[in-house]
């Protein structure tokens, strides 16, 4: 869910995202007519206590899901069932 909303002045779509290295509070955007726009994310790129912890597990579930079925795509592939 967004915590924030924004209209680029061009109205088309964005399709390219680029955080700024040094401290992540700005995010530069490239719309599919070839603009670019830089935003000021500030606060809100700093995550909540407890996000980060969040998103970590969130991860290693996946990554965990992502394996389960690689292994259950190859026990189907050793069967003969193919892809």
């Amino acid at each position: 869910m967004p915590i924030h909303a924004t209209q680029t002045p061009s109205g088309r779509a964005l399709n390219k995202l680029a955080w700024d290295r040094k401290d992540g509070r700005r995010a530069a955007v490239g719309s599919a007519g070839g603009s670019v726009f830089v935003y000021d994310v500030g606060e809100a790129a700093v995550p909540a206590e407890g996000e980060w912890h969040a998103l970590q597990r969130t991860l290693a579930a996946l990554a965990a899901a992502e394996r389960e079925a690689d292994g259950l795509l190859s026990l189907h592939d050793d069967d003969g069932g193919g892809r």
